[in-house]
């Protein structure tokens, strides 16, 4: 989580709903993430650096977003304190 861990850890203790686009943070207690997949974009930096390694200018390359996304609902904090 790294530096959003102060921000988390506040929204979190408060019990507030939030969405931020990290999915470790879903998983560690918010309500709700949505990010890029961070595989995809590792297959995709990969493929990059072979072209780079195989001769073309790195200028020369289209700079390209992502196409594969992410989104993780947290059910527990969906559902509230269990009583």
């Amino acid at each position: 989580m790294g530096k959003s861990v102060k921000p988390f850890t506040v929204v979190r203790n408060a019990s507030i709903g939030s969405c931020l686009d990290q999915f470790d943070c879903g998983r560690a207690g918010l309500l709700m993430t949505y990010s890029s997949d961070n595989a995809d974009g590792m297959r995709h930096a990969g493929a990059y650096v072979a072209k780079i390694l195989a001769g073309t200018m790195p200028g020369d390359l289209p700079i390209e977003q992502a196409s594969k996304f992410t989104l993780l609902i947290n059910l527990t904090c969906c559902r509230g304190p269990t009583r």
